[in-house]
């Protein structure tokens, strides 16, 4: 399958039909930097988001994620206004498509408000006190939030985060994004092919 970055058509590789695995950051309101900042405290790291990469015959690149009204699609250009983009992989031998097909269910889903707020001890307990947490004590049983949605599609195609049993409930964006750094089954894209 030839990378994604080889068209000239706005990044996408109409043959190789690739998603991708994004991670960005909120930028534009004091609300959204706020909140920035309070996950990145929590978080030890750059990402706050992750998301899908879906090519789009009419948008060139499509997001797909838990965003504050739920599990849906936004075009990368209008993603990017309010946003900042810090990486994005691709696998380098399985596709994505299978996990989005059997979670296709899930566009439209509820974004998971509770399981962000548990997502706060979950943080906590790994950080300040070297727990290892098994369990998101608030996550929402029918709703989804972001790095927990990725989460769910990339293991559901088969492929691995090298994060052994956790649940996607207690995964943040930046534990996603370093189980992607330098693992052989993950290629970093360039970002400028994405919005070009």
């Amino acid at each position: 399958m030839a990378p994604f970055w080889t068209s000239r058509d706005k990044g996408v590789d109409e043959d190789a039909r690739q998603i991708l695995v994004g991670f960005s950051y909120a930028t534009g309101t004091l609300e959204n930097r706020v909140l920035t900042a309070v996950i990145r405290w929590f978080t030890g790291g750059p990402a706050t988001h992750t998301f899908l990469l879906v090519p789009s015959s009419v948008h060139g690149w499509t997001t797909l994620g838990a965003n504050a009204d739920g599990v849906g699609y936004i075009p990368l250009d209008q993603f990017i206004r309010t946003r900042r983009l810090v990486a994005a992989f691709s696998p380098r031998r399985e596709s994505l498509w299978t996990g989005l097909g059997e979670l296709s269910k899930d566009v439209g889903a509820p974004y998971n408000y509770g399981g962000l707020l548990g997502m706060a001890y979950v943080e906590a307990a790994r950080r300040w006190f070297d727990l290892q947490v098994s369990r998101n004590p608030t996550s929402e049983r029918r709703a989804l939030f972001c790095s927990q949605f990725v989460a769910e599609v990339v293991r559901a195609s088969g492929l691995s985060l090298g994060l052994h049993d956790d649940p996607a409930s207690t995964l943040a964006p930046e534990e996603l994004l370093n189980a992607m750094l330098g693992n052989p089954l993950w290629e970093m894209c360039p970002l400028d092919r994405l919005v070009a």
